[in-house]
């Protein structure tokens, strides 16, 4: 049976709700993208979703978490927590195909995954080696669209997959009446931070546990991490854009979890007067990562 049902959904849900044409075999030519030359270029495919792709979504969105929690210790209350926030995912918005087309392409955003077009070290022809999803919202009268569930295989990690994973968002809003973007994410999850940071994303909220939790988090050894909410505004269809803000600084911190990786700091820039809001949050709200 052909691989049709949620693919031909969702393609005309994009083309009703969006106006662009597309398709489920090619990454959009998008008029103002020069991102599809470039994947090729690489060895690489973006696409959307097709149901044949589930399997290797929930295993790469699942994998990508753990990458996280694994290195806990098992008595961790943030481990506990981060299990819960990925298998409620699992359970939800990527039980099967029919929730990942009802909960993003059919409602006006869309989700992509990068397909391997030349196999390379751990990895072969037609493997889904990323994600990331967007999912439309509606914000105090702004069109919006929120990044989710960006996860890379280790085998292209540092290879350039998670921008372009990002530009294909930001190419998509822009060229479909959004007016900003936003996701959140936890502290912990700094490679993603740089990522965005880079991007040009405005880290403008922290959002810390109640009182209540983060004394369990002390009493069980954890760290108080905080929950790191970005946003980007939408200002031109007209291929990249970046927004720069009034800056002030403030260093990301290193995982203290990882393993393997050297403790490094970047810049956040961010608005003037949004720099001391802090906002009690439940904890397992800020796990509702773009990751």
């Amino acid at each position: 049976m052909a691989d049709t049902s949620v693919a031909d959904t969702a393609s005309k849900s994009i083309k009703d709700n969006n106006g662009i044409q597309g398709s489920h075999d090619v990454y959009f030519n998008l008029p103002t993208s020069t991102l599809a030359a470039e994947c090729k270029a690489e060895g690489v495919l973006i696409r959307g979703f097709l149901p044949k792709d589930l399997p290797q979504v929930r295993a790469l969105f699942k994998s990508g978490m753990q990458t996280y929690s694994d290195p806990m210790p098992p008595h961790s209350v943030l481990k506990a927590f981060w299990v819960d926030y990925y298998e409620g995912a699992l359970a939800k918005d990527l039980a099967d195909a029919d929730a990942v087309a009802r909960t993003y392409a059919q409602t006006g955003g869309y989700f992509w995954v990068v397909e391997l077009t030349e196999a390379v070290a751990g990895a072969s022809v037609g493997d889904i080696v990323g994600i990331v999803a967007m999912e439309k919202l509606s914000e105090a009268g702004k069109v919006t669209g929120e990044l989710r569930r960006m996860s890379v295989a280790p085998s292209m990690q540092g290879k350039g997959v998670g921008k372009k994973l990002v530009r294909a968002v930001e190419d998509f809003a822009a060229n479909n009446g959004y007016d900003q973007l936003v996701l959140t994410t936890g502290s912990i999850m700094t490679p993603a931070m740089h990522l965005y940071i880079k991007a040009g994303w405005e880290l403008f909220r922290e959002g810390y546990h109640p009182a209540d939790v983060r004394a369990q988090l002390k009493a069980a050894g954890d760290v108080d991490i905080y929950e790191a909410a970005f946003r980007k505004p939408v200002t031109s269809n007209q291929g990249r854009w970046r927004w720069a803000p009034h800056a002030d600084t403030r260093m990301v911190p290193a995982n203290p979890y990882a393993t393997d990786a050297a403790a490094g700091t970047t810049t956040v820039i961010r608005s003037v007067g949004l720099a001391a809001v802090v906002v009690a949050v439940a904890a397992i709200a800020w796990l509702r990562v773009g990751n």
